[in-house]
C-alpha cells in the first residue's frame, strides 16, 4: 500500500505499508540463519538490528546460526590436516574467522540471558 503525506522541507513523501504476505516473508527471513560467514557482517547484523527494533528476542536466530557454523568449523579443521604451505595458511584464516563468529554469537546470546 502506498499513500503520500506532506514533506517537512520539500515535496510530498511516499508512505509505504507492508502487506500481510510481506510481513510473513519478513518474519521468516528474520528467523533464517545466513549460510556463509561472509554474510554475518551484512545480513546477520541487519537481522539482529531489525529484531532489536521490533523488541524480539534474537536467541533463536543466534542458536540456529551457531548450528549452521559449528559443522563448518569442524570441516575446516579436518581439512587443515595434511595441508601444507599457503593452503594451510588460508584454511587457518577461515577457521579463525568461523571461531570469531561463534564467539560473537555466544556473546550476543549471553547478553540476552542477563536480567
Amino acid at each position: 500500500m502506498q499513500s503520500t503525506e506532506p514533506g517537512q522541507r520539500g515535496p510530498q513523501r511516499s508512505v509505504l505499508a507492508v502487506t500481510g504476505d510481506g510481513a510473513g516473508q519478513t518474519d521468516r527471513w528474520l528467523r533464517e540463519p545466513v549460510p556463509h560467514v561472509r554474510d554475518v557482517r551484512s545480513a546477520l547484523l541487519a537481522k539482529l538490528a531489525l529484531l532489536a527494533r521490533r523488541g524480539r528476542d534474537p536467541r533463536g536466530l543466534l542458536a540456529d546460526q551457531r548450528a549452521v557454523f559449528t559443522p563448518i568449523e569442524a570441516a575446516l579443521q579436518a581439512q587443515q590436516v595434511g595441508e601444507t604451505e599457503f593452503s594451510h595458511v588460508l584454511t587457518t584464516w577461515r577457521v579463525e574467522n568461523v571461531r570469531a563468529v561463534l564467539r560473537f554469537l555466544d556473546a550476543a546470546a549471553a547478553q540476552h540471558d542477563r536480567p
